[in-house]
């Protein structure tokens, strides 16, 4: 009973603890750049912007890197499955292949 408890519970608050996760992580990571520039002599607000706007960039330089590909990867993928459609159809309404067990 205190298992089905805390499934119910985890579920519950799954959203909240997802983003503590991704908080989390996201701090865990930008800390020892942050502590790095302090011991430079920068003070704590403009390595905190530095390190999120560095980490902005390059998500941003990711996406823009790996976008143009996934799109045409989706529209070949919508395009295929669209034709594995009809071809299905077609064939199940004519009877071949698939209904002549």
């Amino acid at each position: 009973m205190a298992t089905v408890t805390v499934v119910i519970f985890l579920w519950q608050f799954s959203t909240i603890l997802l983003l503590f996760t991704l908080s989390l992580s996201i701090a865990s990571t930008a800390r020892p750049p942050v502590i790095n520039l302090v011991q430079r002599g920068l003070p704590l607000w403009i390595s905190i912007l530095l390190t999120y706007l560095a980490g902005l960039g390059i998500l941003a330089a990711l996406l823009l890197v790996l976008a143009p590909p996934l799109f045409a990867e989706l529209q070949d993928l919508t395009g295929r499955a669209a034709a594995t459609y009809e071809y299905t159809w077609e064939a199940w309404t004519r009877g071949r292949h698939l209904n002549k067990w």
